[in-house]
């Protein structure tokens, strides 16, 4: 099922428990491989091009605010804050999250993210080194937090923008495949 895909797709180690299929448990494939060149590659795909997600994610949970995100548009259906605002509620009842601390420190939660974060970088730095991808589209992303969904359309203008500047090398590619 879709529905079950998906949500094995969002599995996050300490945000999102694992899901059981066939006896096993199952997580978010980007903890081992967020951009799945050697997967494209050993499926039998003669060009790849890849999105790396996580091209500027690095401290982006202990970064301040940003000007663009207190501009954000209005989410007047308020897509994917009644969760976000439950799972926010749920860790700060724990201790685990909420605001900061007088002498600025993050919580559990921004640490934990934060870690989730320079591990998929580096994992993916590691894999592309070993394995590059044909075309690299790297759209900039650190002001987006985990449930707006609502801005998608913002998020989509970005990877228009990342992948304006290689249109060029795909076409070439595509011609010469």
């Amino acid at each position: 099922m879709v529905s079950d895909a998906v949500r094995t797709s969002i599995a996050l180690p300490g945000l999102f428990t694992p899901v059981e299929h066939e006896g096993r448990w199952l997580v978010d494939g980007g903890l081992v491989n967020p951009v799945p060149v050697s997967l494209c590659r050993a499926m039998g795909a003669d060009l790849v091009i890849a999105v790396d997600l996580n091209s500027d994610i690095v401290g982006k949970h202990l970064r301040k605010a940003r000007a663009s995100k207190a501009a954000a548009p209005d989410n007047p259906d308020g897509v994917g804050e009644t969760m976000l605002a439950r799972i926010q509620s749920g860790m700060a009842t724990l201790g685990i999250a909420g605001p900061k601390t007088a002498d600025n420190r993050p919580s559990m939660l921004e640490v934990l993210a934060s870690s989730i974060n320079i591990m998929q970088q580096r994992i993916t730095r590691s894999r592309l080194a070993g394995d590059p991808a044909d075309v690299l589209i790297a759209p900039r992303l650190a002001e987006f937090g985990l449930m707006e969904f609502h801005r998608a359309a913002v998020a989509i203008e970005a990877g228009s923008r990342a992948t304006k500047p290689v249109l060029q090398q795909i076409h070439i590619l595509l011609e010469n495949g």
